[in-house]
């Protein structure tokens, strides 16, 4: 009985050494899965933000064509304006100059011939000034507000109303505390200019929507 234990001894171990090879295998196999899925979701991570780099440029790429299509369509005014005729302000103004080359760009050539003008822009009422709103404890100005203004109507070629008269008006506000003109020039005519733009861009929505 002895002899059968001892003979069947080794078989076990033999048994429970294959069982740990097996085991450690398996292990090893496990680690290199793991390690894989960690290599792979290292390289996913490194490449998400150029991933979303070109997903965003595509996006942007596709939009911009969209909008610029459509921008260009809606920016249009009917051919039967043109040429148009202004008048009202001078011709030195830069308000005169912005809106011309915004006209000219709709689709609609300036011309300084009444007799050959389809339309006639008349303007009036024209503003460009600069307001105090706030002073300080020495009655120093410290706050002022840019103000571009004007009032237009819009005529056929018979001078029969196709708008009528309509004012549009932008402000823009800043300040200055030191009480230094000199270092606001630059701050001003920035905030001249878009008021500027700003007060044309109305203009040019009157006519799109008024004249469709």
């Amino acid at each position: 009985m002895t002899g059968r234990r001892r003979a069947t001894e080794p078989r076990r171990i033999r048994s429970g050494s294959r069982a740990a090879t097996g085991e450690s295998a398996q292990a090893e196999r496990d680690d290199r899965e793991t390690q894989e899925k960690m290599q792979s979701m290292s390289t996913l991570r490194a490449l998400a933000p150029l991933r979303f780099m070109l997903l965003l440029l595509a996006i942007a790429a596709i939009a911009g064509c969209g909008f610029h299509l459509r921008g260009e369509e809606s920016l249009k005014l009917p051919a039967r304006l043109s040429p148009m005729h202004l008048s009202g302000i001078s011709s030195d103004d830069p308000l005169r100059g912005e809106l011309t080359a915004t006209l000219r760009e709709a689709g609609v050539t300036v011309t300084p011939s009444r007799e050959a003008a389809q339309s006639f822009l008349v303007l009036s009422g024209r503003e460009n000034r600069r307001r105090v709103l706030a002073v300080n404890a020495q009655g120093r100005a410290i706050e002022y507000e840019m103000v571009e203004a004007v009032t237009f109507e819009l005529l056929d070629r018979e001078r029969n109303v196709l708008l009528s008269e309509f004012p549009v008006s932008s402000e823009n506000r800043y300040t200055d505390p030191a009480g230094d003109p000199l270092g606001k020039a630059g701050e001003q005519r920035l905030l001249r200019n878009s008021a500027r733009r700003d007060t044309v861009q109305q203009i040019m929505v009157r006519l799109r929507y008024g004249t469709r």
